[in-house]
This record gives C-alpha cells, structure tokens and sequence, in this order.
C-alpha cells in the first residue's frame, strides 16, 4: 500500500568474534537515518574494542565517545568530518591484491588519526577509485593490516543481509 507506514529502524552492533548480534538500538521513526541513533552506541563500549564501521559512524561525536572509553575504532571516512592534515601522505605498502596503501596523519578535535587509503583496482559503484580510512589503532598496527580489517566489514554486511532475508525484514 502506498500510503502505509514505513516500517521501524533500528541500528545493529555484532560481535564477529562470536558471530551474534551483540546490541540493537530501535527506532519506530521509519524514516530515521543511523547516524540519529548513534548518540546511544558509545554507552555500550568497553574499553580494548575495535569498533568498525561505515562512513555513517564517522563522526566527531562518534570518534570521541570510542576515545572517551578507551576503545579503538576503523571506519571509512564521511567526506564530513572536519579534520586537519598533519602529514602528507606517504606510500607505505600493498595488499595481497596489489592495491597500494597509503598513510598520512591527520587531527580531529585535537586528537591525533591515522588515514589510511586503499587505491582500489576498480572504482566502485559510486565512482570512489579508493577509500580512506580513519583510525587510532597504535602504529604498530601497519597501514597493509589496517586495511585488511576494514576488508573484513564486507563479511558483517553479508551477516546482516542473511538476517534481513531469514527475518524478512
């Protein structure tokens, strides 16, 4: 029906380790975006967590509460978020595919970053012919690891599509 409400949103937080869905936080406004319901996450992080995440999560406001528990986070950069180059970038290695990485620092609300960006081998959907990504994950975390973390967010979404289909939502 045309006229019909849209149905709830709701934003999912899983816990890969465990392959479970760890925290859901609703919303019965069908027309909510994500990022409206992320001032509710940072309440249930623990210290020690690697958050990642797509670029919705990538806020001042989002970074700080991970900051503000002690916990590290990986997201794709939001061509919003207000930050400061602190390095040029540098070319710090390849993945096991041949995309080539790169890393620069950078500063948000006076907190130090690292943007790593991936060239990819083929442009996405949207035209992007690479993808930065913002984390505090310590040095000895090399750029080529860091990227291959993000590269296993796909997996989660593939996860969520599984429950959507199975729960016919």
């Amino acid at each position: 029906m045309g006229g019909a409400a849209l149905p709830d949103k709701s934003l999912v937080v899983m816990d890969p380790q465990r392959g479970l869905l760890a925290d859901v936080f609703p919303c019965e406004d069908g027309h909510a975006q994500e990022r409206a319901l992320l001032d509710a996450v940072p309440a249930t992080v623990q210290a020690g967590e690697l958050w990642l995440a797509d670029r919705n999560f990538c806020t001042r406001g989002f970074l700080r509460g991970l900051h503000e528990r002690g916990a590290h986070g990986l997201l794709r950069l939001h061509g919003g978020l207000p930050f400061a180059q602190v390095t040029a970038w540098g070319t710090v290695g390849e993945t096991k595919d041949g995309q080539r990485i790169k890393e620069q620092a950078i500063e948000v609300e006076g907190r130090r970053y690292r943007c790593i960006r991936v060239e990819l081998a083929e442009p996405t959907r949207d035209g992007d012919a690479f993808v930065d990504l913002v984390t505090d994950l310590p040095e000895r975390v090399d750029a080529v690891t860091v990227a291959a973390l993000y590269r296993k967010r796909g997996a989660l979404e593939t996860a969520f599509q599984h429950l959507e289909k199975h729960f016919e939502s």
